[in-house]
């Protein structure tokens, strides 16, 4: 019994010192701190690394697939290494854990790319994308969201050096572009309606780069014979793939609406969903493939108008604004894509001013008949609750209901 209590002791003794160790600061040593220390040894080991890149660079051809895999693997199994090490000291981080993941996965594609199979860059980048994309499905990490927008910025930048090398077509490039800016709108979307925690931070990621979909695409609306050069002579495969891309976040966006729409108590499918939907994904295309300004700035103007429809019906403030800024735009890319004199482009202005003023007054006055009328409803219904609670003021009620057979028919 007095072995098993002294050996209970010292555990006990051995525990609280750890403890005391871990709680205490270390004192500071002059002239020499810790983070002198810490700091030092990084830097050798990364000129260390930097060392050995450049001895396997130079003779890169003459190694071995086993060595040039080895090679490039041995990056992140240091990174691994130390965090393990520091994490069995008590420094963990989730965090961390997120970033030294999609660091293996690079290297992982690096391997595929330079020893298995070598593939075009922007190919390459795609895939590295989409297997970013697992991390923030799985955890709102804010490493995992950094290195995703990090890989998307990365992938646009080898979709630019493709296009300046004629693998692919100016057409594809911002095609592949608007394509990735909508993806992420959807995703900042899905941030706002789902339920899990963590994610609704990430909502404004919606916002942004919707903008940037709305500037780039009236952009090209209005200027395409300085982005579009090429738009006549597409290659068919490539565009058909390009075309498939885009019905990617097409099809996303289907349980998205219908998740939103049930949220506001809304009809999934009415009239401004199914012209929204349809004007997103013909005059997206059409704007790619067809140089003609009296096909594409109509359904840039279309799309437009389906946002400001879209908002008004479902409630949502964010599409009516956007959809009065891009209306605004198209019918300036229209005027100056059709080549008409100044004079002319004044009086359609104004044409369109006055019928949109007088939109505006109609829509003004039903919205004040509309509140009107609720709030009669409303008061009716506030005399009707007072009048039952008190007995005696009943028939009181009644006869002033009885006094209003029009305002009720009219409610």
């Amino acid at each position: 019994m007095s072995d098993e209590s002294s050996a209970e002791e010292s555990n006990v003794a051995g525990l609280t010192s750890r403890a005391e160790k871990r709680e205490l600061p270390q004192p500071d040593v002059l002239g020499i701190p810790a983070l002198l220390v810490w700091a030092l040894g990084c830097m050798a080991s990364l000129l260390l690394l930097f060392a050995v890149g450049l001895c396997l660079y130079s003779y890169w051809a003459e190694l071995h697939v086993v060595v040039k895999a080895g090679s490039q693997l041995l990056l992140p199994v240091i990174f691994w290494g130390v965090y393990l090490a520091a994490a069995r000291k008590g420094h963990c981080s989730t965090e961390v854990v997120a970033l030294l993941t999609c660091l293996s996965w690079a290297a992982i594609l690096l391997i595929v790319q330079t020893c298995v199979y070598e593939m075009q860059l922007w190919l390459c980048g795609l895939i590295f994308v989409g297997g970013l994309v697992v991390l923030p499905v799985v955890h709102p990490w804010r490493s995992g969201i950094v290195a995703l927008a990090m890989g998307s910025l990365l992938e646009l930048a080898l979709l630019a050096l493709a296009c300046a090398m004629g693998q692919i077509s100016y057409s594809t490039l911002w095609l592949s572009t608007l394509t990735l800016l909508m993806l992420w709108t959807l995703g900042g979307c899905w941030c706002l309606l789902t339920k899990r925690c963590g994610y609704r931070s990430y909502g404004v990621i919606a916002a942004v780069t919707f903008v940037l979909f709305l500037v780039l695409y009236y952009t090209l609306a209005t200027f395409p014979q300085f982005l579009l050069p090429d738009s006549a002579g597409l290659i068919t495969g490539v565009w058909g793939g390009a075309v498939l891309l885009w019905l990617v976040p097409m099809l996303l966006s289907l349980p998205l609406h219908s998740r939103f729409a049930r949220r506001n108590n809304r009809a999934v499918v009415t009239p401004a969903s199914m012209t929204l939907w349809l004007s997103a994904a013909v005059s997206v295309p059409l704007l790619m493939t067809v140089n003609l300004p009296f096909l594409s700035a109509p359904a840039a103007l279309l799309f437009a108008l389906s946002l400001i429809y879209y908002g008004a019906v479902y409630k949502f403030n964010w599409p009516v604004l956007a959809g009065c800024v891009a209306f605004f735009v198209s019918v300036i890319s229209i005027l100056l894509r059709l080549g008409i004199h100044p004079i002319g482009a004044a009086v359609v202005l104004i044409l369109l001013s006055g019928a949109t003023f007088y939109i505006t007054l109609r829509l003004h006055a039903r919205r004040r008949v509309l509140l009107s009328a609720i709030n009669r409803v409303h008061r009716r219904r506030r005399a009707l609750a007072m009048a039952a609670s008190k007995p005696d003021e009943q028939p009181l009620a009644v006869q002033k209901e009885a006094k209003q057979p029009g305002e009720q028919q009219k409610a």
